[in-house]
């Protein structure tokens, strides 16, 4: 039995270049709004949102590795006959991470502040989880906070699309998952950090 599910996947031409637009359009406008709300005294602004990795970060998992096993585990729930292969089919949740390129040429393009500094972080995907290293001492306690995580995110997306009968089960399966993906290497996400200055005409 063969299921599908767009979470996670990559997105198809038409779609990619409709939420890279989207993305764009979205911090454009935030930018907007802000610097009409700053004050003359607070100048600066910290801007923190997750982002692609870069060729030089050594992230194993991303932020498109949490949707990934998610899909797995409601394709596991499709086989024990607890979702119908249709409504898995049609949940289209897709993700858009910005490229670290993409948010320095939108802050440029607008010129509304200043770029001050850029720092881009690797937190682990469990938020406990402070250690050092690319082992995970306590595969099952992460795996489950994660899901734990997981389900504060999305769980209302699942209720609205599969109902609620289904949501306990999905994320046992979705930390059992994630507990074995942990097992090869700690996993973390791509995280830019955007320190900026309102610019002055």
């Amino acid at each position: 039995m063969k299921t599908t599910s767009t979470l996670g996947k990559l997105l198809r031409r038409p779609s990619l270049a409709f939420f890279t637009n989207s993305s764009r359009r979205t911090l454009s406008c935030f930018l907007h709004c802000a610097t009409m709300n700053l004050s003359v005294v607070a100048v600066y602004m910290l801007l923190t949102f997750l982002c692609q990795k870069t060729a030089q970060m050594s992230v194993h998992g991303g932020v498109g590795g949490m949707w990934e096993l998610l899909s797995e585990a409601l394709k596991s729930l499709v086989l024990k006959g607890l979702v119908e292969k249709e409504k898995l089919v049609s949940f289209n949740l897709p993700f858009y991470a910005p490229s670290v390129d993409e948010v320095m040429e939108i802050i440029k393009e607008n010129a509304l502040f200043k770029i001050e500094a850029i720092r881009l972080s690797e937190p682990n995907w469990d938020w406990e989880d402070d250690t050092d290293g690319d082992t995970v001492h306590d595969c099952r306690r992460s795996g489950g906070n994660i899901a734990k995580a997981m389900r504060a995110v999305i769980g209302p997306l699942i209720i609205d699309h599969f109902g609620s009968a289904i949501l306990d089960e999905l994320f046992l399966t979705y930390a059992s998952i994630v507990t074995k993906h942990l097992q090869k290497g700690k996993a973390k996400n791509a995280v830019i950090m955007v320190s900026l200055q309102k610019a002055m005409h």
